[in-house]
């Protein structure tokens, strides 16, 4: 009998995210491994996060490149809000620029991931919970319509202006997500891979009775798919059996 494959993933994580990596290593399965390289950022934290998202999005090729040299099996870009600010032509570009940075023929974008995700399970009425200030919301609702869902309702603690989205405790979360109305939706969202929500999203099932899709999860379950894992992944939700 072949051994199962075992999935070499890297990833390229915002520079002050503190989130993403620990809910790739949860969900990594047994004899995998995970390769790290961090993306821009300014000098100062701005207060403005358009304006972090800005850099960040820039100079992603020379973070692949490095990242290549670790030949993973699939290169994963870990930022949702990167695609909502430059849009479906930047994504586009972006792929395939990571693509010939890294020399990795499967690349995966956060948002691309959760539009993936969401399209499997069927969904097309979407509740959205966020960490995101008002203007960075706008540009995601613009990115899911573009992309054919229809939110129902969004609600946002804005984590950037108030002390960091890491902080976002994950009480906070199950009450941006339970004052939503989930019933009405079929599915709920939690955008941000800096957002704790990867942590609690089986939990949420469970609550709500909806499938439940997180940046962290759709983008470690979209990298799986293209490295060739189907079927049962643990800690996934309804996602992770599909």
């Amino acid at each position: 009998m072949n051994p199962a494959p075992r999935l070499a993933l890297g990833l390229l994580v915002p520079a002050s995210n503190r989130i993403l990596e620990g809910d790739f290593a949860r969900w990594l399965p047994a004899g995998g491994r995970l390769h790290v390289n961090r993306l821009n950022a300014p000098g100062v934290r701005p207060e403005d996060m358009q304006e972090n998202l800005q850099a960040l999005t820039s100079g992603v090729g020379d973070s692949a490149r490095l990242l290549g040299l670790a030949e993973p099996d699939v290169v994963a870009f870990g930022c949702t809000s990167g695609s909502f600010l430059r849009g479906s032509t930047w994504d586009a570009s972006t792929l395939e620029e990571i693509r010939g940075a890294s020399r990795c023929r499967e690349v995966v974008l956060a948002a691309q991931a959760v539009v993936q995700a969401l399209r499997v399970l069927e969904a097309r009425t979407i509740v959205v919970v966020t960490p995101y200030p008002h203007h960075i919301n706008d540009l995601m609702l613009d990115y899911f319509a573009i992309h054919g869902f229809v939110t129902l309702k969004l609600n946002a603690f804005d984590g950037w202006g108030g002390g960091g989205i890491h902080n976002i405790g994950l009480a906070q979360i199950e009450q941006l997500v339970m004052t939503a109305p989930y019933t009405e939706a079929d599915a709920v969202v939690a955008s941000c891979t800096n957002l704790r929500a990867g942590e609690m999203l089986e939990m949420l099932e469970t609550l709500t009775g909806k499938p439940v899709v997180t940046s962290n999860q759709a983008t470690f379950w979209a990298c799986a798919r293209a490295a060739g894992l189907r079927g049962e992944l643990r800690g996934l939700g309804r996602l992770g059996l599909l």
